[in-house]
């Protein structure tokens, strides 16, 4: 297990990245577990999926079905967690 972890400043590059590659509006807000989320894509701290957590993510859960899959960043590590969650690690 690494050690080296995403600074908040590289998750939130990722997250203008991924946003703007959607044709989405990034927010200026960073979300966490149990707080009312805005609409569309947002970045969450400390997220937890069904059967897994990660320090940064990006979640849309109203999104089109599926959206994280196929999703490039050539300065993160990016990995679908489920239907409606991107996980963001270090390259």
């Amino acid at each position: 297990m690494t050690t080296k972890s995403l600074t908040k400043a590289q998750a939130t590059a990722a997250y203008r990245r991924i946003c703007k590659a959607l044709g989405e509006t990034p927010h200026t807000d960073v979300v966490e577990q149990g707080m009312r989320w805005p609409a569309g894509p947002v970045l969450c701290r400390d997220f937890e999926g069904w059967y897994s957590t990660t320090r940064w993510a990006v979640v849309w859960e109203e999104g089109p079905y599926e959206w994280p899959c196929n999703r490039i960043d050539d300065r993160v590590f990016v990995e679908a967690i489920n239907g409606f969650a991107l996980g963001l690690y270090p390259a």
